[in-house]
Parts: C-alpha cells; sequence; structure tokens
C-alpha cells in the first residue's frame, strides 16, 4: 500500500495497478482496508476497482475518467486523480488503452 500511496501523491492523473487475479486483489483490497492504507490513498486519489459484471464497466471507467480529468472533485486547484486496480487478464488489461493522464 505504501508504494501506491507514495506514487499517488508525486504522480498526477490516474494510476493504474495490475493484480494477478481477482482473489488477490480482493485479498490486498482488505487488508489495506483493515491496515488504513485505503483510507490514505483514499485521501489522495479517487480509488475504483475493476468489475466482476461486464455491464458495470462502462459506469467504472466513465467514474474514474471524470476523476482523473477533473470533472469531479478538485484539491488545491488540480483534479485529484485517480488510482484504478485491475486485474491482469481481466476486462481492463485486454484492448483498453490508459493513454496521457488516465494510465
Amino acid at each position: 500500500g505504501r508504494i501506491v500511496l507514495n506514487a499517488s501523491r508525486i504522480a498526477p492523473g490516474g494510476a493504474c495497478v495490475f493484480f494477478p487475479s481477482f482473489k488477490y486483489a480482493d485479498d490486498v483490497y482488505e487488508r489495506w482496508t483493515k491496515s488504513g492504507a485505503l483510507a490514505s490513498i483514499s485521501a489522495v486519489k479517487d480509488v475504483y476497482r475493476e468489475p466482476r459484471e461486464a455491464s458495470a464497466l462502462e459506469q467504472c471507467l466513465r467514474d474514474y475518467a471524470v476523476s482523473v480529468r477533473g470533472d469531479g472533485a478538485v484539491t488545491a486547484g488540480k483534479p485529484r486523480g485517480a488510482v484504478l486496480l485491475c486485474v491482469v487478464g481481466g476486462k481492463l488489461s485486454e484492448g483498453i488503452n490508459f493513454k496521457d493522464e488516465l494510465g
């Protein structure tokens, strides 16, 4: 969690963090929640998780883009940015181009 937190503090825009499986991503998310790391990261950037359901994917990407581009909350005159927790081999790792500030 500390690496993601430190990167979130200095990197503008969005950051995608990839995990090897949904199970591992769930385990890390739960640990970050219990340890307070998730709250620390959320204080710096909005946090989104890759949904398991394909029907929720488009809304997740829209919300992520809004946070990154500044259509949402602004801190010190700049967009907050966001962290997107993804899974290798999941819907977000194939065929989506995270260009410019999105990734």
